[in-house]
């Protein structure tokens, strides 16, 4: 299938523009799949034009993206899966970059013109059940900006002044053990560990990289609503 969707670009600009986005054209979305009893697989692409304009600034550049996905049913009723992408100009319709303006950035030069920022990225997950009551997830996932070109200046600042550092790349995993004795009960707990690099140089503090880790608990109850 083939739409047209509003989609808010996120740029940085040089702060002397006063620039802001201007969405021009809605964006151009396209998908494809391929389904069958054992597996699917699915292609969507994505076309933005992003634009800024401000005073004495104007300008713009193309954005685009591929995400290819798909899962395949294994041994019993396990099932492996993943992802991968890569395009310019996408980094709003990625969760990991949402929100940075990551966009497009505007770059030294006559005019300081707009540069799309190129990103690929792939993640992967295998579900497997252990038995009618206990199954678990295992996923890891990658992320990565080509965002070196960008002036310190331009990157993000924290309340007292100091650069936070330029978004670089993403690495994750996790795994999880669910419970259901119930049909409308679920039990279950989930560990993720998480490493981020910002641009090396961009941030104002003695290290670019940083790591995390999580332990959550989750409980789900459905409830069945028969009018």
């Amino acid at each position: 299938g083939v739409g047209l969707e509003e989609s808010q670009a996120q740029l940085t600009v040089e702060p002397g523009y006063n620039a802001t986005a201007d969405n021009q054209v809605p964006a151009l979305f396209g998908n494809i799949s391929y389904n069958t009893e054992e597996a699917n697989l699915t292609l969507i692409g994505a076309y933005r034009r992003l634009k800024a304009s401000g005073e004495n600034y104007d300008s713009s550049t193309n954005g685009w993206g591929l995400y290819l996905s798909g899962a395949i049913n294994t041994w019993g009723e396990d099932t492996l899966m993943g992802g991968v992408l890569g395009g310019r100009g996408i980094a709003a319709l990625v969760d990991d970059t949402f929100g940075l303006n990551l966009d497009a950035v505007s770059v030294s030069g006559p005019g300081n013109p707009l540069k799309a920022v190129g990103m690929i990225g792939f993640w992967a997950g295998y579900e497997h059940v252990w038995n009618p009551r206990f199954s678990s997830v295992a996923t890891f996932g990658f992320l990565k900006a080509y965002s070196d070109f960008i002036d310190r200046e331009l990157g993000p600042k924290s309340g007292d002044g100091a650069f936070v550092g330029i978004y670089n790349k993403t690495m994750y995993a996790s795994a999880n053990l669910l419970w259901t004795p119930f049909s409308f009960f679920s039990l279950g707990g989930e560990y993720l560990y998480g490493y981020q690099e910002m641009v090396a140089g961009s941030s104002s503090f003695n290290s670019n990289e940083g790591h995390d880790h999580r332990l959550q608990i989750t409980l789900r109850l459905n409830f069945e609503y028969v009018r």
